[in-house]
């Protein structure tokens, strides 16, 4: 198993930004769509989300809370996960969690990307897997195109918990909320995957 972030070009940098700041890659039967290609995921501070500024975290009414049923007021950035079985066999019983965190100003938390419930900062009703190559979906042949929201589909469970076929893929979302008065020594946030 591993897990990529996305780029707007193949071999391209991660995209750090929110994608509502990105200018759609084209219309198809009238619906905007994205085009991302899977990327590893830096290391380094602002590798994947932006440094939260004093400023947006002041701006926040609502904070997140574990115990708030929706948390959609405190969400400020927004990115896209991709989990690729990158092995022939199934894999049954996948879990994508976030094992450990710490960031000043915010909390992580990884769902599927259409969580019911969840404003999403660049909804998408669908995103389909493509390839270069017919049946192979290896990380160097494998795009995505995201349709941008009309209807869709949405999950109810915010555990990502899949089976997933042979060289497969399934995109998440990684949200950043902010706190208040949290304040860290370093920041980090670890995704993992776990198979039973």
């Amino acid at each position: 198993m591993k897990i990529y972030g996305v780029s707007t070009t193949r071999g391209g940098a991660i995209t750090n930004n929110n994608y509502t700041n990105i200018a759609a890659t084209g219309q198809d039967n009238g619906l905007n769509y994205h085009y991302w290609y899977p990327v590893p995921i830096p290391t380094g501070t602002n590798s994947l989300f932006t440094g939260l500024t004093t400023s947006q975290v002041d701006a926040i009414v609502t904070p997140y809370s574990i115990n708030n049923a929706d948390n959609t007021a405190a969400l400020v950035q927004e990115r896209m996960i991709l989990i690729h079985n990158d092995s022939p066999t199934t894999k049954n019983n996948v879990k994508v969690l976030i094992s450990d965190q710490q960031l000043t100003g915010g909390v992580a938390e990884i769902t599927p990307w259409n969580l019911a419930g969840t404003e999403e900062i660049q909804g998408y009703s669908s995103i389909e897997t493509l390839t270069t190559l017919p049946t192979d979906y290896r990380v160097d042949k494998a795009y995505f195109k995201a349709n941008f929201a009309t209807t869709g589909p949405v999950e109810v469970s915010k555990q990502i918990s899949i089976s997933m076929a042979p060289w497969s893929w399934y995109a998440a979302a990684l949200r950043l909320y902010v706190v208040k008065d949290q304040a860290v020594e370093e920041d980090f946030c670890v995704i993992a995957t776990e198979t039973t």
